[in-house]
């Protein structure tokens, strides 16, 4: 049996600076970092890129004292998928 899927592209990346003090808030982050995107297609051919915000991993993970840096990588995962958008 062939499966098919539209075009799917995972991109892993991260920055230690930013990753490591929420890993060390809550180890358990680690399983939603190194950060992502998905660059993906719908149905109607358009092209999407989608991340998960910091502050979806924040509370999903519990850590505290962390938002200046969580604000900063929320605000930089944005302008990058806003420019690759355009």
């Amino acid at each position: 049996m062939n499966e098919t899927l539209r075009p799917t592209t995972l991109l892993l990346f991260g920055n230690p600076q930013a990753g490591t003090p929420v890993m060390q808030n809550s180890q358990t982050a680690a399983i939603d970092l190194p950060q992502k995107y998905l660059v993906w297609e719908d149905q109607q051919g358009q092209t999407w890129i989608t991340h998960n915000d910091p502050a979806y991993i924040a509370e999903r993970h519990n850590t505290e004292g962390l938002d200046p840096l969580l604000d900063k990588v929320s605000t930089a995962l944005q302008s990058i998928a806003t420019a690759a958008g355009e």
